[in-house]
């Protein structure tokens, strides 16, 4: 397989799908406290939540590994996780937990919240469905990049994470597959928040859709 240069480093574009000119840095988590912090409260209605991932060992108690989510125990869930090497998707009151990754590449992982019915994308294939039920008005935790959340429930990320989405409309399979190896502008209808954590230093992952711009803690650069 061949493999192109970035920067010193020879990467295997399968381990790193969307090439130099879209990405060059990620944040890396330790999988025990990092996690970045965003303004963001999950809403009612349809919603995507996207990004691109990469894992680097198996939890040993399962629950681990976080994209991104926000854990509200009033039925207001929405979360893209892992249960061992597995998928674990959450919307409202039901989650799934589907299809198997490999340690150390990036995958992208889509879920969508469509009207009580749920779908989660591995690398712009859907992978599973499941209905769900969302409790009425706006979560009552924040969306964290990394981890559900920071005192409980907190399925901290060991691996890395770049360029994540949060819409509030239900994007189709192919809306997902065009666009997600794509520098967004920030103004697509729906786009509510568009972290492409591409910053390369500092403590801020900018929002380029809106003004819910996240604090990093913890988590450091990497050049990919």
């Amino acid at each position: 397989m061949p493999v192109y240069r970035f920067g010193d480093i020879l990467v295997d574009p399968q381990k790193y799908p969307w090439g130099y000119s879209f990405q060059q840095w990620a944040l890396e988590f330790d999988g025990d406290s990092d996690y970045v912090d965003t303004p963001l409260y999950p809403q009612d209605g349809n919603k995507t939540l996207e990004g691109w991932i990469r894992y680097n060992a198996v939890y040993s108690s399962g629950w681990g590994n976080c994209l991104a989510g926000a854990h509200d125990d009033n039925d207001r869930r929405l979360y893209i996780t892992m249960n061992g090497d597995e998928i674990a998707s959450a919307v409202g009151d039901s989650f799934i937990i589907i299809q198997s990754m490999e340690t150390n590449r990036f995958y992208h992982i889509a879920l969508v919240a469509n009207s009580g019915s749920a779908y989660c994308y591995l690398d712009g294939v859907e992978i599973g469905s499941f209905s769900y039920t969302w409790n009425s008005g706006a979560s009552q935790t924040p969306l964290r990049i990394g981890t559900i959340g920071v005192t409980t429930h907190d399925h901290f990320l060991d691996g890395a994470i770049a360029d994540v989405r949060y819409w509030n409309t239900a994007r189709t399979q192919q809306q997902i597959q065009d666009n997600m190896n794509k520098r967004l502008t920030g103004n697509e209808t729906g786009l509510v928040a568009y972290w492409p954590i591409n910053e390369g230093e500092g403590i801020t992952v900018y929002d380029d859709a809106g003004s819910n711009d996240g604090t990093v803690y913890g988590a450091t650069w990497v050049e990919i």
